[in-house]
């Protein structure tokens, strides 16, 4: 097992859970001011030994059997990336810290996550090897090391929040490799709040990741689902700017006239 520590600020401790766990700790020391998910994916990869390699976001929960899970689907089939059906948990914290869970325990305190209604979920016995470049969710996935290898890994300019695991499904079928979305492998994801501030910074990286995706790949400029999801941002960034921008003015005008006020008493 292998922890990569894109600059978090509580280095010591996660080197102490390190330790206790026997797993392998790495840290992206960049000057970037901005999370790093893909290239601290790389700095992973490129120390890992196994034949299968699961990719895990720090804030997924995986069930005891999961690994399991992964590794017997690519045992049975060949040139996959396995994306898992995603679930939001509503756990009580005190819950959270256990170290063991069932996939039984997790369902029930969780939610489905609908990344995309034109999946096709697989199970054992039936199959679904699908091109949905789209849905691929890189918070719990699984490829064999030298199929990712192939794909030269995650694409390291892809900064702050969103678009590498778009990127990189969107590679996987260029590559001609097939996704399988897996119903019985889960991945369970701890809802955590989001302000308007980390919002509207999450929405002005994703955007720069659009506009050089768009960049690398120019025919996904007219692809419908991109072009949906930029505009969704945009409108989010405008109406957060607007937003700051009147308290702005608010500010200003209760200043002038606390301003007068003192004039005016003096």
């Amino acid at each position: 097992m292998i922890v990569v520590d894109d600059k978090s600020r509580n280095k010591g401790e996660i080197e102490r859970i390190c330790r206790k766990a026997s797993a392998l700790y790495l840290r992206n020391d960049s000057r970037a001011k901005v999370p790093q998910r893909a290239l601290a994916r790389n700095i992973g990869l490129a120390r890992s030994t196994g034949e299968i390699i699961v990719f895990l976001d720090q804030d997924m929960i995986l069930p005891v059997d999961s690994i399991e899970g992964h590794v017997s689907w690519h045992r049975a089939e060949e040139r996959v990336a396995i994306s898992c059906q995603v679930w939001n948990l509503t756990l009580d914290r005190r819950f959270l810290r256990r170290s063991r869970f069932t996939s039984e325990e997790l369902r029930e305190a969780s939610q489905p996550f609908i990344q995309d209604s034109g999946i096709v979920w697989s199970r054992r016995g039936s199959v679904h090897r699908s091109k949905n470049w789209w849905a691929f969710l890189s918070g719990e996935c699984s490829f064999r090391r030298s199929d990712v290898m192939r794909l030269n890994g995650w694409d390291p300019f892809f900064e702050g929040w969103g678009g590498e695991d778009n990127e990189i499904g969107y590679r996987i079928v260029l590559n001609g490799m097939d996704i399988i979305y897996c119903e019985d492998v889960k991945a369970f994801h701890v809802l955590h709040e989001v302000g308007p501030r980390e919002r509207y910074e999450r929405s002005v990286s994703a955007l720069k990741n659009i506009e050089y995706m768009c960049w690398k790949f120019p025919e996904l400029s007219r692809y419908d689902r991109l072009i949906d999801r930029r505009r969704e941002l945009e409108e989010f960034r405008r109406r957060y700017e607007g937003e700051r921008v009147h308290e702005s003015w608010l500010h200003e005008g209760s200043r002038i006239i606390k301003d007068l006020m003192r004039k005016w008493r003096k």
